[in-house]
């Protein structure tokens, strides 16, 4: 199973490298545009680009839901039948490989899967971590080790074939 990650980010140096790493442990090919960021994103993206990580700069474009919709509809004629395409939001990462899932959903015949979406948030404890270490190097700890307390929110539709 094939499965094409499809991302917009701006301003999401914090979180950039981790998200696309995670994603790329199951995905074939991960399209991300930048549309402008300032923080350094745009940097680490160029370092990230490879075979498996497409960058593209979308300077100026505004941002909107729909734009990962049109990154989709751009690979979908470089995609083979059957692939999965998945909606990748830079700050969202998924908990474990959703090979098994969406091998379930093709034999329900499914074309959507969906997830479940958990909200990280600091605690004083973290907020003084960040003051002592300051948010740059706080922010290059893995993931796990900064948010521990979470709250599930929502649900979306992530997976599309």
């Amino acid at each position: 199973m094939n499965i094409y990650g499809v991302c917009v980010v701006q301003d999401e140096a914090d979180v950039i490298r981790e998200s696309l790493s995670r994603a790329a442990r199951f995905c074939k090919r991960i399209r991300v545009w930048d549309l402008g960021s300032t923080d350094g994103t745009w940097e680490i993206l160029q370092s990230l680009a490879s075979d498996q990580i497409e960058v593209v700069r979308k300077e100026g474009l505004p941002y909107t839901s729909s734009l990962r919709g049109n990154i989709a509809a751009e690979i979908r004629g470089q995609v083979e039948a059957g692939a999965w395409i998945y909606i990748l939001d830079a700050d969202e990462f998924l908990v474990g490989d959703p090979g098994p899932i969406l091998a379930a959903a093709e034999q329900e015949g499914a074309s959507l899967v969906g997830v479940w979406q958990a909200n990280f948030f600091p605690t004083p404890q973290t907020l003084d971590e960040i003051q002592r270490l300051g948010e740059e190097s706080w922010a290059r700890q893995p993931l796990p080790d900064r948010f521990r307390h979470y709250r599930v929110e929502w649900f979306e539709w992530r997976f599309v074939r």
